[in-house]
């Protein structure tokens, strides 16, 4: 009984600050980022959309009106790039299917958002646009990328890399900036999907990284923004980081306000479930390969390089050796937990996007914007000049 007290006074006294929910996490560095103010606009000469995980949306989804408004005062000299998952959970069935209405809708949904904006819009898939790897997949990637382009005529290819294909696919955005699209699920589960998946014009494992080392090569001493769904690095679930409150509320996980303490069975829930897709996570042999990888032909780029991916619920930001890397992945899903520090720059569970902006001088400015009740065109979270010079 008296065990039982003392966890009703934690529970009544913690409870309203997880209805709070988490603040974000700003690295000491960064703690005054809102004394460093970027270049007028007049001297920007490209801006960049990011948005990961818009595969739950609606037309009145709030991340899709919060990038709409923001769009609607964007010009030509721009893009918009969905990270990926643009579908949930399986991917785009066929014509007549059950659920195909539904899924047409989320990327009528998607694509409405970007009606009048004059820029360019990419497309890149995740692992549910791939079926969750399963049979069917690339077959069920082939009907997104069709309805996309047939629903984008002006954009010409705006989904990529083409044909299930892992890439690199190169868009040249303007004299000094290149757009690199990656299939990074395509190289997660290429071992095991079924023969029937394959095709003939499919690269092997090493060619797919000697075209991407051959193409940052061709682009030395440029701009280059790389996308791909999977993070090199993560705080979130899928590097192994849960919230400490599933320990004490499992049911949290499934239902945000879900706040029925079983201490005990939300431990062996934590535990159970933190390793239960390890193909998927960075902690899995072959994602492990990719994130070394990439790593080291990233590293042989001697100018301005940003890889930004969705796949994590939220809105992170890490630099290494001068590169930055962002994840973009609250587009549409409620935001997941994201744990603070661990040599981030940046980390909020949120929902919102990203959009990097590039200026005559050279500098790129990386801004943050969450949903804001009280204003319709969001708040900015964060900001930061990432000008790609190395330590």
């Amino acid at each position: 009984m008296h065990f039982r007290r003392r966890l009703l006074v934690f529970i009544l006294c913690m409870a309203p600050t997880a209805c709070l929910g988490p603040r974000p996490y700003i690295d000491a560095a960064y703690r005054d980022w809102q004394k460093a103010v970027p270049p007028h606009a007049s001297q920007r000469i490209f801006q960049v959309f990011l948005i990961g995980d818009a595969g739950a949306a609606t037309t009145s989804s709030p991340v899709l009106r919060l990038l709409r408004a923001h769009l609607d005062k964007a010009d030509s000299l721009g893009a918009v790039v969905f990270l990926g998952d643009n579908l949930y959970c399986c991917g785009m069935p066929d014509s007549g299917a059950v659920g195909r209405a539904e899924a047409e809708g989320t990327l009528r949904a998607q694509i409405k958002a970007t009606r009048g904006f004059s820029g360019r819009v990419v497309f890149i898939p995740g692992n549910h646009d791939w079926n969750r790897s399963r049979p069917g997949g690339r077959a069920s990637l082939a009907r997104q990328e069709a309805f996309i382009e047939a629903a984008l005529p002006e954009q010409g290819n705006a989904f990529l890399p083409d044909d299930g294909l892992p890439g690199p696919t190169a868009v040249r955005l303007n004299d000094n900036l290149t757009l690199v699209t990656l299939d990074t699920e395509w190289w997660l589960e290429q071992p095991i999907r079924q023969l029937d998946e394959r095709t003939t014009s499919d690269p092997t494992d090493a060619a797919f990284f000697v075209s991407l080392r051959q193409m940052i090569a061709e682009h030395q001493g440029e701009q280059l923004l790389i996308v791909g769904h999977h993070p090199i690095y993560s705080n979130g679930r899928h590097a192994g980081h849960r919230s400490p409150w599933l320990h004490l509320f499992p049911f949290t996980a499934a239902w945000q306000h879900a706040y029925l303490p079983l201490p005990l069975l939300g431990s062996l829930y934590v535990w159970v479930t933190g390793g239960s897709n390890r193909l998927q996570d960075l902690s899995g042999k072959r994602y492990r390969t990719l994130r070394d990888s990439l790593e080291q032909i990233f590293a042989t780029h001697d100018g301005n390089l940003i890889y930004a991916a969705g796949y994590e619920h939220n809105l992170q930001v890490f630099e290494r050796r001068g590169q930055h890397f962002v994840i973009s992945g609250a587009g549409s899903k409620s935001p997941d937990y994201v744990a603070k520090s661990n040599q981030a720059t940046f980390t909020d569970a949120a929902p919102g996007f990203m959009c990097l902006a590039y200026y005559r001088d050279g500098s790129v400015w990386l801004t943050v914007t969450v949903l804001d009740e009280r204003n319709l065109a969001g708040r900015i979270a964060f900001q930061q000049q990432l000008n790609g010079h190395r330590g």
